[in-house]
């Protein structure tokens, strides 16, 4: 009921119309990798493992989130997904230049101890903020965060944004828009896809969330943009630059 009720909302909020969005006009990089826990290690010890690195502040990313799958549409064969933020792509190269030259004479790799494996193969995203800015502190370490992927059909970025952020505001969420560059199933034209994550401060401010779209359904209409189910996803902080 809950995908549903979700799905309905971004219809409605499409339908809607358009608005004036000013959160971000530039974007930021993220790259995800899909991660498998190995037999007799549970989630909590890769999020641990990996706030123990040391993420030194002139290499790091800007934001580093562990999320593993609570209900996940379609079909996922991993256990959690890493998703490092990066202010923009010029950041990204410089950061990821002096981590790969820090690593010489090694193996120039960071795992998880034995404790999961990820694929080498990433996807590339640029990501934008279609809600007012929170710092990552804002948040607790772990919450919840919603992810949904539309076909755009001919609604252009404006529209993407708009009904991103109608739909944070709604829910009380940070709304994130992401436009896949590089990485995972090819899609037919390119750019002819979006996606929408929406993260809460709290499981709290989730649960608060989802019941008032309960109490408020909001409206179907006709729209140009079609998204399909949305997923549900626990999100663990890992590290964010300069805290």
């Amino acid at each position: 009921m809950m995908k549903i009720r979700l799905a309905v909302l971004v219809m409605a909020v499409l339908f809607v119309g358009s608005a004036a969005v000013s959160a971000q006009t530039t974007a930021g990089a993220n790259r995800t990798r899909a991660c498998t826990l190995l037999p007799g290690y549970t989630i909590a010890d890769v999020v641990e493992t990996a706030r123990n690195f040391e993420w030194a502040e002139d290499m790091a990313p800007g934001l580093v989130v562990i999320s593993n799958k609570v209900a996940v549409s379609g079909t996922f064969d991993f256990d959690f997904l890493v998703n490092f933020y990066w202010p923009s792509y010029a950041d990204m190269v410089e950061k990821q230049g002096r981590w790969l030259q820090s690593q010489a004479g090694t193996n120039g790799r960071r795992g998880f101890d034995g404790m999961a494996t990820c694929t080498d193969n990433s996807r590339m995203s640029s990501i934008r903020r279609a809600t007012d800015a929170m710092a990552p502190s804002s948040f607790e370490p772990l919450t919840a965060m919603i992810t949904v992927s539309c076909e755009l059909n001919g609604a252009s970025n404006e529209d993407v944004m708009a009904a991103a952020k109608r739909i944070g505001d709604n829910f009380g969420a940070t709304a994130l828009v992401t436009r896949r560059n590089f990485g995972g199933p090819r899609v037919f034209p390119f750019n002819s896809e979006a996606g929408m994550r929406f993260i809460f401060p709290s499981w709290d401010d989730f649960g608060e969330g989802m019941d008032t779209l309960m109490q408020n359904p909001a409206p179907t209409g006709q729209n140009a943009m079609s998204c399909g189910t949305a997923s549900l996803w626990a999100s663990h902080r890992i590290h964010s630059r300069n805290n």
